[in-house]
């Protein structure tokens, strides 16, 4: 996106200036300026322009890393709400994000109405530590389950990142290994 400075010659009241940056514009400078300020405006606008551009980039890039992860990637906040996920979650699940946003975890995942049993979400909520277990799903599926706990400037969990990996093969493996 191109910025748009709007520029008047005429002594416009603070309300015309208000409306013009409503309706998208991202300046507004009366006349007459100094050609110095014009130039510094200007570049401003071009230094916020590049930051966003890098912003905008750095967000594909860690996109494209996040929804790469084979992992399932959801964010829960302490009421157990799943705020975000990434692809892997959606697709194992077969659901759009926005049908996911807003569900309890243990309910969407497990079919369950109370956290689960031993759930490393809780040990991290109330620890602040992160955690993990190996949990067995409702159809069969085994997963190694992982908590991270996201801490905010005053020191308390705001959210935790759940990283569920499927280890299903993995654990028929080992059990076919100590068959033997």
């Amino acid at each position: 996106p191109i910025s748009v400075i709007l520029l008047s010659s005429l002594k416009t009241q603070s309300l015309d200036q208000s409306r013009g940056l409503e309706v998208g514009a991202d300046d507004y400078i009366t006349r007459p300026i100094e050609n110095r300020e014009l130039a510094a405006r200007i570049e401003a606008h071009l230094r916020l322009k590049a930051a966003r551009n890098e912003l905008a980039e750095k967000e594909r890039l860690l996109s494209a890393v996040v929804n790469g992860i084979p992992s399932q990637l959801y964010l829960i906040d302490p009421d157990f709400r799943i705020t975000w996920t990434n692809a892997t979650t959606q697709h194992e699940l077969d659901r759009p994000e926005h049908e996911l946003i807003g569900r309890k975890c243990h309910d969407l995942l497990m079919g369950n109405t109370d956290t689960c049993t031993d759930c490393p979400a809780v040990t991290s909520f109330q620890t602040a530590t992160s955690a993990q277990d190996i949990v067995t799903f409702p159809d069969g599926t085994i997963k190694q389950c992982k908590s991270i706990p996201m801490i905010n400037d005053e020191g308390r969990v705001e959210r935790v990142l759940k990283i569920d990996t499927d280890i299903s093969a993995r654990q028929k493996a080992e059990d076919a290994l100590i068959k033997q």
